[in-house]
């Protein structure tokens, strides 16, 4: 009634909630100093876990730190999602992408460095493998979205932009190099996106002007080629 104050309801939530909904309220503010910290806390929390563990992983605790993977992925994927359906152009936009990219890989080199995820050993009956696919079919469909800012990094007053977009790409390149370390079957068969990515960017060292200028990602476009050309020449034999 009209001079009765109004009940307040008391939400009670888990340590655990408590902790991603901190981790998604991270994301959504771009606090670029804590996400690219995200893959040392994953590797923080899997040490944890070594610690005690008398011996190595079974493939029932893998599965369980795999778990905890997904979920502070998500809140990224979901990050990529909202820039596949909006304009990516030079500028905060792609500042956004270049700090969610670089957060992705930061978990994704704890995942493959700590062997959380063990192909042979999963026993998710696909799930791990399909999170992976997942994940690698959002980078890739980004990556098409990048590479058509690429020809605007040959306009010669736009230094600050080839410097982003070239930062942009590293991180994309990158994160499919890990995760075919991760497990060789994310990309399935479509090689043909992946040779696209390598040579669309790989324009984006035409753009420099000095000649002690390195670029950021044709290091990296290299070191993918090559081990791609040693993965599947050892799949072959």
């Amino acid at each position: 009634e009209d001079g009765k104050p109004k009940e307040t309801k008391t939400v009670i939530k888990s340590y655990h909630r408590h902790f991603f909904d901190k981790l998604g309220k991270m994301v959504t503010e771009k606090n670029a100093s804590a996400l690219y910290g995200e893959g040392e806390l994953f590797r923080l929390y899997v040490n944890c876990i070594k610690t005690q563990q008398v011996s190595a992983f079974n493939a029932d605790i893998r599965k369980s730190l795999f778990d905890f993977f997904v979920q502070i992925m998500e809140p990224l994927l979901g990050d990529i999602d909202v820039y596949l359906q909006d304009e990516v152009e030079v500028g905060p936009v792609l500042q956004d992408v270049h700090c969610t990219l670089k957060s992705v890989n930061s978990i994704l080199i704890s995942l493959m460095q700590e062997k959380v995820y063990v192909k042979v050993d999963d026993v998710s009956e696909g799930a791990c493998a399909n999170f992976l696919k997942l994940i690698c079919g959002k980078i890739t469909s980004l990556s098409a979205k990048i590479s058509q800012i690429v020809p605007s990094t040959f306009d010669v007053h736009s230094g600050v932009c080839k410097e982003l977009v070239e930062v942009v790409a590293k991180e994309v390149v990158l994160c499919v190099r890990y995760l075919l370390e991760i497990d060789y079957e994310v990309l399935g068969n479509d090689l043909e996106s992946l040779w696209l990515l390598m040579f669309s960017y790989g324009t984006l060292g035409n753009t420099l002007t000095d000649s002690q200028e390195k670029s950021a990602v044709i290091p990296e476009i290299i070191s993918l080629g090559c081990h791609m050309v040693n993965l599947y020449s050892e799949l072959r034999q």
